[in-house]
């Protein structure tokens, strides 16, 4: 007797569902339903007409079906639905007449509504150390008018809530959790989970021990430092040479001020100009030297002293020039 306990809640509560929501027959979208009337001294001679909330779905009178397909109805009088959708919730009734049409010879109507199937759930976990726990989720698209179950470690469990949580001291390596969710027309599980959680290892504590963040701030800071230096070096070298080059030129214009240049002479002969001689030299006197100093010319190459003025000429004391045989001038 307790074995049947359990089955006798369930079939209470769903009785309860079924009288609270006021529908005879729960059949899915895409499902088929047969409403079972059955009426046994039915024949040809009667009159039957099935009909949804005010539709009439099928009609027949001494054999001849006007309205419906005859295959949707059996011998008995039960009518086939087919491929049920939402808009085929309502009632259906079913009336048979005598022959002569004035008078019901039996009449049934039954409530029906079609549910939508319910979806996969999707079920995930979530490792609370905080509160020693592992939390398990079923997630499901339409979770209005569905129940949960849950089967832990291939049990069934009483819990019938969306979330489950266990502490993590009950949670075993391998564990397997499973929900499902279920309407009045259809069931559906999850895959099978098992948590998996495990602390982290503690972040080590020390002088040396920095975070991420603070060591990408650090190293930002260096490379922006870096760059800056590198700048002030090049800066400081580009003016060096700068300088450099500005004393070097004003240093070449000083000495090109202070020594000017002059011609380099490979001759002295270039440092003497030839002076014509007098057509009438006069007597006991040597004749006139054929050259004449150039002292533009020979200003510092030749000259060994200053030159002299006597007589409104330059005249020549003693100077180097080139050798000359002196003429020997005999008495007349």
């Amino acid at each position: 007797m307790a074995c049947f306990a359990p089955l006798l809640v369930v079939l209470t509560g769903l009785a309860d569902l079924l009288a609270v929501n006021g529908c005879d027959f729960y059949r899915g979208v895409g499902q088929d339903l047969t409403l079972p009337f059955i009426f046994d001294r039915l024949d040809l001679s009667h009159v039957l007409r099935w009909t949804h909330n005010t539709t009439i779905l099928f009609y027949r009178q001494r054999g001849y079906v006007s309205i419906g397909n005859a295959t949707d109805v059996s011998l008995a009088g039960s009518l086939l639905l087919k491929d049920l959708q939402l808009s085929s919730s309502g009632d259906y009734r079913v009336i048979v007449l005598h022959p002569n049409n004035t008078q019901a010879a039996a009449a049934w109507s039954r409530r029906v509504c079609v549910l939508d199937s319910v979806p996969k759930p999707d079920l995930s976990y979530l490792c609370d150390f905080s509160a020693s726990s592992v939390t398990l989720n079923c997630h499901v698209a339409k979770a209005r008018g569905v129940e949960f179950s849950w089967v832990v470690d291939g049990k069934f469990s009483t819990a019938k809530t969306q979330t489950l949580s266990v502490s993590l001291a009950k949670v075993k390596v391998g564990m397997s959790f499973v929900c499902s969710v279920a309407n009045i027309v259809s069931r559906e599980s999850s895959g099978t989970v098992r948590p998996l959680c495990q602390r982290s290892p503690p972040t080590p504590s020390g002088p040396y021990c920095f975070s991420l963040k603070t060591v990408q701030a650090v190293f930002a800071g260096g490379v922006g430092l870096l760059v800056l230096l590198l700048s002030i070096i090049v800066i400081l070298c580009c003016r060096e040479i700068r300088m450099r080059d500005l004393r070097k030129a004003q240093e070449e214009n000083y000495e090109v001020m202070l020594s000017p240049k002059e011609p380099q002479l490979q001759n002295s002969e270039h440092c003497y100009l030839t002076v014509p001689q007098p057509e009438d030299p006069t007597p006991n006197r040597l004749p006139p030297r054929p050259w004449h100093l150039r002292p533009e010319l020979c200003q510092g190459f030749f000259l060994e002293k200053h030159l002299t003025s006597a007589g409104g000429g330059a005249r020549r004391r003693s100077i180097s020039r080139p050798r000359m045989r002196r003429q020997q001038i005999k008495d007349p």
